[in-house]
């Protein structure tokens, strides 16, 4: 009996937000609200626009560590999350 060649099917397309996260200028969305917010909050409300530059600059750092490690946050939060010993 000779093989049959397998049909692989048709492809399946998965959109991109399904598999990668939402980012908001190259930030996780969660992160960028987080430091939008406390921008807004502590910049516009107090009037203090001498601290908008310094979540300007988190953005950016933000940027920098989730595009050279794209679960850096991630790890980071279960790590300070995860207990350092467990009593018996």
């Amino acid at each position: 009996m000779a093989l049959k060649k397998r049909d692989r099917g048709t492809p399946i397309v998965i959109h991109h937000s399904l598999s990668n996260e939402i980012m908001i200028a190259g930030v996780p969305r969660d992160y960028a609200f987080v430091n939008a917010a406390l921008g807004g909050i502590l910049g516009f409300s107090g009037g203090a626009y001498y601290i908008l530059p310094i979540f300007f600059i988190t953005h950016y750092i933000l940027a920098y560590l989730h595009r050279e490690d794209p679960q850096y946050w991630d790890c980071m939060v279960k790590h300070y999350n995860t207990k350092d010993f467990y009593g018996v």
